[in-house]
Parts: structure tokens; sequence; C-alpha cells
């Protein structure tokens, strides 16, 4: 009976343990036409990197925008995933999300390059070029967040194994006492 009990507890610890709440890919698919991240995202703009301050918040100086953009300069998060460098230029796609300005995950944002200025011009876009000296837009200031699901994970896990290890300490006692 005691190792039925142990046998249980194992197949539950090795059930509870394999499942996952949430999947996290290392990759990302090909990215969506430029029409379409446009219309996904809520800023689109050509900036230089002046500054990476915590948390991955980045100063642009943006020299040309096709959307959402006012002024030439722009405060956003990056992804998590693709980091900003000071001094180079980028293609931004990006959203409010989580309380602030922030960087489409898997998207078109990258280093301007030719073939995303080859991009943008393949689809006849209507944008601003900016001159220095307007007022910036500035990103919501929030903290960036971890995973929470995996204190979740094992939190229950935890919980779990206390209440298995309860059961079998119970159990245990009551096969003790019969067997007096």
């Amino acid at each position: 009976m005691f190792k039925r009990i142990w046998l249980a507890l194992l197949v539950s610890i090795g059930c509870f343990v394999g499942v996952s709440s949430q999947a996290n890919a290392s990759s990302c698919a090909p990215p969506q036409p430029v029409k379409q991240e446009l219309e996904s995202s809520s800023i689109v703009f050509k900036g230089k990197a002046t500054e990476v301050k915590k948390g991955g918040l980045t100063v642009f100086q943006v020299e040309e925008a096709w959307k959402g953009v006012k002024s030439t300069v722009v405060e956003l998060y990056d992804n998590g995933w693709d980091p900003y460098t000071p001094g180079n230029e980028y293609l931004v796609f990006g959203g409010e999300r989580d309380g602030g300005l922030r960087t489409n995950l898997c998207g078109r944002s990258g280093l301007w390059d030719q073939a995303r200025e080859d991009a943008m011009k393949k689809e006849n876009l209507q944008s601003t070029v900016f001159s220095p000296g307007s007022a910036p837009v500035i990103a919501k200031s929030v903290e960036r967040t971890g995973t929470q699901s995996m204190g979740v994970v094992v939190a229950g896990a935890v919980i779990v194994l206390l209440a298995l290890a309860a059961v079998s300490i119970v159990l245990w006692r009551n096969m003790r006492r019969g067997a007096d």
C-alpha cells in the first residue's frame, strides 16, 4: 500500500511538472507584410537611437514618421528580445502595451538598411520628415515585468507536494494503526 502511495505521488508530480501554462518560443515567424504591420502599430518611424536607459527605455531622434509621431524625440521600450544600440538608425513599429510605448515583438522593427527602406518605399506610404526642435513624445514610466507564470507553477508544485505529503503521512499512520 505504501509503495502505491509513493507511486501515485511520483506520477502526480511528473504530470504537474510536465504541464506548463505558457509556451515560450525562441524564434519568430516571418514578419507580416509592411501594410499589416503598419495597421497593427500605433507608432511607426525611422530614427536614431541616442540613449538607452534603465529597463530598455530607448530615446530616439526621429527623422521620418509614418504613423503616430508628432515630434522629433520619442522614448519607447524595446521588446526585450532586440535591444537598441545608441548611434544606430532603426525602423521602429510599436504600440501602447503594459502602460508604455513598446516595440512590436517579432515585427519588422530593426536596423535601417536598404531592404527596410525599399519595403517602405514600395508601399508608397505618406510620411512626415522632421526637423529638430519639436516637443518630445514620452513613454509612460513602467517597470519591465518578468515572466510570472514560473512563480505560479512553483507555488502550485509546492502546494501539491505538501498536500500529497500530508495525505501520505495520514495514510501511513492509519496503516500502522491497523497493523497493530
